[in-house]
């Protein structure tokens, strides 16, 4: 039978008297426990203006992108949609005229059911569970940035023995390989210029999913989709080669200069 873990809190909001569920998708078996198997919490965080978690999401996964569990809250003490981040100078998804957009869709996904709100003291009490079962290595793609948001919120992720940063290594491992460049190229996939004159081209999760999976789209931007349909896949890819981690090194900026590497 499947093994389901049940964290119940009373006069939860948003969830319609039930427990909070969350199914695995593999049976408890005896081999489950103890064959070697090396699995990994990607975690993802869509924030508030005051730099808090409002939207939160782990999956625990193996290499081969099996999904074990998996977890997506709004986070109870933070559930104000207005106060989602927003940021006048952003052209795009981010900038203040798409709020309602941002607002109607967490609206539509807690009344269909593929979000629930609940407190941090649950999301902390699934995330050591899942921590005393699988010792997940921890990773999100720009792990400084959610690990920040979630010591904010007292979301705590201490108690992970291992983590590292998907976005560093998918930059050292796929970032200047050639094949990536010229799909860059192709998409026209650069970041604008700063003032000083640098410019870089794009080494976010959009772009090389996009890459991996032959075709450009954009992140939905809510967490737990951003997980399974970009993270996820980029952890596949990047844990496929051989010393992976041993060939990653911090983002630096400067390595990724359009002037070093595209030529008229």
């Amino acid at each position: 039978f499947p093994v389901t873990i049940r964290l119940c809190v009373a006069g939860s909001r948003g969830f319609n008297g039930g427990p909070f569920v969350l199914h695995s998708l593999f049976p408890a078996t005896k081999r489950l426990y103890t064959m070697k198997r090396q699995y990994f919490a990607i975690i993802d965080t869509e924030t508030t203006n005051d730099d808090k978690v409002l939207d939160f999401a782990m999956v625990i996964c193996d290499r081969k992108q099996r999904v074990y569990h998996q977890c997506a809250v709004i986070i109870a003490e933070n559930y104000n949609l207005d106060n989602l981040w927003t940021k006048q100078s952003e052209q795009g998804y981010f900038n203040p005229a798409n709020l309602t957009r941002r607002i109607n869709r967490y609206n539509d996904m807690l009344e269909q059911g593929s979000r629930i709100i609940r407190s941090v003291n649950v999301v902390n009490k699934f995330i050591n569970r899942c921590i005393e079962r699988y010792n997940p290595v921890l990773t999100a793609y720009n792990l400084i940035f959610d690990q920040s948001k979630c010591a904010n919120t007292g979301i705590i992720l201490d108690n992970f023995a291992n983590r590292f940063c998907l976005w560093h290594s998918a930059a050292s491992i796929i970032g200047h390989n050639k094949q990536y460049l010229k799909f860059v190229l192709e998409n026209h996939l650069f970041n604008n210029p700063t003032e000083k004159g640098n410019m870089t081209y794009k080494t976010n999760a959009e772009v090389v999913a996009g890459f991996i999976n032959g075709r450009y789209i954009k992140e939905p931007h809510t967490a737990l989709e951003d997980i399974l349909e970009f993270e996820l896949p980029i952890l596949g890819h990047i844990t496929s080669k051989k010393k992976w981690l041993e060939k990653t090194v911090s983002y630096n900026w400067k390595n990724f200069q359009v002037r070093d590497y595209f030529h008229a």
